[in-house]
């Protein structure tokens, strides 16, 4: 079971994705191979914040913005010669999921409910934070894809679930009309195509 974090369709595709497309194509290619029965999945983040963004300059819904952008990253890997993966999930389509997978987090108290109206993951309460990537929570800072609220516990905390702002794109949730942040995305996504372990990531 491979998956890869896939592309955030709100505008062409660069050449880090393009880098990402081939690299991940070549192993899937290497794994068959070996003789490998390998299951490729990849995903799309659908809804996000420059996708709002866009669809407000462009007078489009987030959903033509995406379409948009889903069709030239799929010409783009057509050119590439890039065979396409097992599974290419959409984010809007795994809501059910990731509320699941948020509300898991936290009964078990590794996430909270920010005044905001956010979920955040609380990074003090996972002991081992970091670690696989050799990471001291002491030394970080709250980096580029850390969303920066007032009222988070912790600047390393992330939000899991964002609150929306009138009109929005929006879904029911227990702590209301919002959208899933990027942090929870392809956790729910991976489980839900591959179960809860997997190869590579």
């Amino acid at each position: 079971s491979m998956y890869v974090c896939g592309v955030t369709v709100y505008d062409h595709c660069h050449l880090g994705h393009a880098r990402c497309m081939v690299v991940f194509d070549m192993v899937a290619h290497y794994l068959r191979h070996l003789g490998y029965q390998l299951k490729y999945v990849k995903n799309i983040t659908d809804i996000d914040d420059k996708i709002i963004k866009k669809a407000i300059q462009t007078q489009q819904t987030f959903d033509m913005v995406s379409q948009t952008y889903i069709e030239s990253m799929h010409q783009d890997a057509t050119c590439l010669g890039m065979n396409a993966p097992d599974v290419e999930p959409l984010a809007t389509e795994h809501i059910d999921d990731m509320l699941l997978m948020i509300q898991s987090l936290m009964d078990k108290g590794y996430a909270y409910l920010a005044q905001s109206g956010d979920v955040c993951f609380a990074v003090e309460k996972f002991k081992a934070y970091g670690q696989l990537s050799r990471q001291n929570t002491e030394q970080l800072i709250a980096g580029a894809r850390v969303d920066i609220a007032d009222d988070k516990r912790s600047p390393l905390d992330f939000v899991l679930w964002k609150s929306s702002k009138p009109g929005e794109p929006a879904w029911e949730s227990p702590w209301g009309l919002g959208r899933p942040g990027w942090h929870i995305e392809c956790s729910a996504m991976a489980k839900a195509h591959l179960g809860a372990h997997i190869d590579i990531h």
